[in-house]
């Protein structure tokens, strides 16, 4: 998912925005952790 995320940024976008709508949260940490690991981390 990392390279899919630096490929498409919109995607992430579209992939969290579609997670807090259903309100998932373990889903939400493990994607926001994907997504961090993609653009550079904390």
């Amino acid at each position: 998912m990392v390279e899919l995320y630096l490929k498409a940024p919109e995607f992430a976008l579209q992939v969290i925005n579609s997670i807090l709508e259903e309100g998932d949260q373990g889903e939400l940490l493990m994607v926001l952790r994907q997504r961090v690991k993609a653009f550079g981390g904390v």
